[in-house]
């Protein structure tokens, strides 16, 4: 394998492209907190999302910051009840689960921590791996007289993970009959957490409605369960945790308040969604949108309009005519939730040039909604001259790091990969390599290996005999990070080009093996809706595997030379650009066989133009062409002459 040496904060010179040494850092790493949750990853992220619900203090009918415990510490002045096989094992904590597989996931980030909160840690009661038991447990509020409220928001903070099946088991209970029945409902909001097997949540800022059973009842009862009986594999949930602290009970202050949560521009479901994409790979978009219904009205009428934008121009519209949107929707299993759901619509359009493009999503009902400004929601998309990625270029809020190894090898950090998949809509597409955006906690001189694979999407990514995606890449190389810059993408080349083939999926990874150094990578936080991402870590047998992240990684496949070069092919010229790297200049030597009129665009990595100038008719033979640089930020552009 070729060995290269890689400066987090070097450019390089590709194709027709020239770069400069000056340092930039758009982003305060302080901004990020330095505390870590251990799943099967050190994954460090902003602060959780608030809820979308205003309320005011004479909304608020009960409330509970489990100061005292079960005791209860509410205007009732009334305790908590505990149930279930394992409901002893609810405790009032203060420092986090303590459990071999979370110990370091640390305290529930609630408004109120500082004096306690509820807390069932089903991996320190598990201690015993030979003798497993699956967790059922609930803490139980009194009874309720809410009688008086038409409609009935539950707000509570949380934390919870959980092993090893999608199904969460972790639920909020209502009874309205002295506790003889329990409606479940599901305790996070749509675009807080994923759903995920082994891979923790975070703290969450909840709103739950439970107004189809709880309102305007007088006996009511609310629980914080966690219940493998109550999930569609009954007997797989032995671990982890279920924290609950900050508990509010309201009435919802809107009847009529509808919000877009996301906006798609790909299939999620079948193939993947790309935020960014070379213009070589341009296809037609399907859009998609995420809608909920948060008030307490059932809404008619409804339909979402989806505009794309470039500049300041609506250059395509679609809309899709909904009908009714009810509150909430009850699941296979029979848990209630929050009435969210998906619209798509083929646009009938494909972008054609470079640029940033913003889809606008706007949802509307006969009703008029009294939360105007969650009705509408951007997603922007960029068409890139030689990038295609999942993960947001201008919001890279997470990084991700290695576990410490416990395996008795006297190595400080168990190995790690990290990997996101791509697909191929068209064809004539060659891979050069892969660009990362390495995280601040990066070891100096770390040791690490990119690979590409191609991949069947049916045969999962641990095919291989070592839980490879397959035993032999298309390509591998080796690499040495010797500078961190976490605000600039490292071109990583491969060793070899890869021609794509139209309708494959690949597999490019970064991987670093057991050992001392620590290799991190950026991404976006909980917006993976495609299961596109992945980080190598440690199985419960202690075997290395892939597992699915709900964060965008920021490894991204770059189409390096392709443009650039048929670009300078059609205009038939020679062109030499230096120096390259540039600091303050650079002076591009050009030769023209024929009299021509001549312009030129200087673009970034991302596609955006930085120059353009058309300079006129020119005669044949060598001209010279001076760029001033000295303005401009760290990174690789690339040159394109007309």
């Amino acid at each position: 394998m070729k060995k290269m040496y890689v400066l987090v904060s070097m450019l390089f010179f590709i194709g027709g492209a020239f770069a400069q040494q000056k340092s930039s850092n758009s982003e305060n790493q302080s901004s990020i907190p330095g505390k870590t949750t251990k799943s099967e990853v050190k994954i460090l992220k902003g602060s959780p999302d608030g809820s979308t619900v205003n309320k005011a203090p004479e909304d608020i009918v009960f409330s509970e910051d489990f100061a005292n415990g079960l005791d209860g510490n509410n205007e009732l002045s009334l305790p908590w009840g505990i149930g279930g096989d394992q409901g002893s094992i609810w405790e009032h904590n203060f420092d986090g689960p303590m459990g071999q597989f979370s110990d370091d996931t640390g305290p529930l980030e609630s408004e109120t921590a500082s004096n306690g909160f509820m807390l069932i840690d089903c991996d320190l009661f598990n201690a015993d791996l030979d003798n497993l038991v699956q967790v059922n447990g609930w803490i139980e509020s009194p009874s309720l007289d809410l009688s008086d409220l038409g409609s009935v928001l539950v707000d509570f903070t949380t934390y919870y993970r959980y092993c090893c099946y999608d199904a969460i088991p972790a639920f909020i209970s209502v009874s309205i009959d002295g506790g003889n029945t329990w409606q479940n409902f599901k305790p996070y909001n749509y675009g807080q957490f994923i759903e995920d097997a082994n891979n923790g949540s975070g703290t969450l800022n909840v709103t739950t409605d439970i107004s189809s059973v709880a309102a305007n009842q007088s006996d009511v009862k609310i629980r914080f369960a966690y219940m493998a009986s109550e999930t569609a594999f009954g007997t797989s949930f032995t671990h982890y945790y279920y924290g609950v602290d900050d508990v509010v009970v309201y009435e919802n202050p809107y009847a009529n308040n509808l919000e877009v949560l996301q906006v798609m521009n790909g299939d999620v479901d079948s193939l993947w969604e790309f935020k960014n994409y070379p213009l070589e790979q341009s296809t037609e978009i399907l859009l998609g949108a995420v809608y909920g219904n948060y008030g307490s009205a059932a809404q008619t009428g409804v339909s979402i309009t989806w505009d794309i934008i470039s500049g300041d121009n609506v250059v395509h519209t679609n809309t899709v005519e909904l009908g009714e949107v009810p509150t909430t929707r009850t699941d296979a299993d029979g848990s209630i939730v929050q009435n969210i759901d998906t619209a798509w619509v083929q646009s009938g359009y494909t972008i054609d040039a470079i640029g940033i493009y913003t889809i606008r999503t706007t949802i509307t009902a006969i009703e008029e909604d009294e939360v105007p400004e969650t009705n509408l929601l951007d997603r922007n998309i960029e068409v890139t001259l030689a990038v295609m990625s999942h993960d947001d270029l201008e919001n890279l809020d997470v990084q991700l790091g290695p576990r410490d190894a416990d395996d008795g090898a006297g190595y400080l950090y168990n190995e790690v990969g990290y990997g996101t998949r791509y697909f191929v809509f068209n064809e004539g597409s060659t891979a050069y390599g892969l660009q990362v955006v390495f995280g601040g906690n990066t070891t100096l001189g770390a040791e690490a290996v990119i690979a590409f694979y191609e991949v069947d999407e049916n045969d999962g990514l641990n095919a291989g005999s070592d839980n490879m995606p397959s035993d032999v890449p298309l390509t591998e190389t080796e690499f040495i990070v010797t500078e961190a810059d976490t605000s600039v993408s490292v071109f990583i080349p491969f060793l070899d080009a890869i021609a794509l083939e139209v309708g494959k999926t690949y597999f490019g990874i970064v991987l670093q093996y057991n050992g001392d150094e620590e290799i991190w990578v950026r991404g976006t936080d909980n917006t993976d809706t495609d299961n596109s991402s992945y980080v190598r870590s440690l199985n419960g047998d202690g075997d290395p595997t892939w597992f699915s992240r709900t964060s965008e990684l920021a490894v991204r496949l770059g189409f390096s030379e392709t443009t650039a070069i048929n670009e300078a092919a059609k205009l038939d010229l020679k062109m030499v650009v230096a120096p390259n790297p540039a600091n303050d200049y650079t002076n591009v030597s050009y030769e023209l066989k024929e009299a021509k009129k001549v312009s030129y665009t200087l673009y970034d990595v991302n596609g955006r133009t930085i120059v353009s100038e058309e300079l006129g008719s020119q005669t044949n033979g060598v001209h010279k062409l001076n760029i001033n640089t000295s303005s401009f930020d760290a990174g690789v552009y690339y040159l394109i002459m007309t």
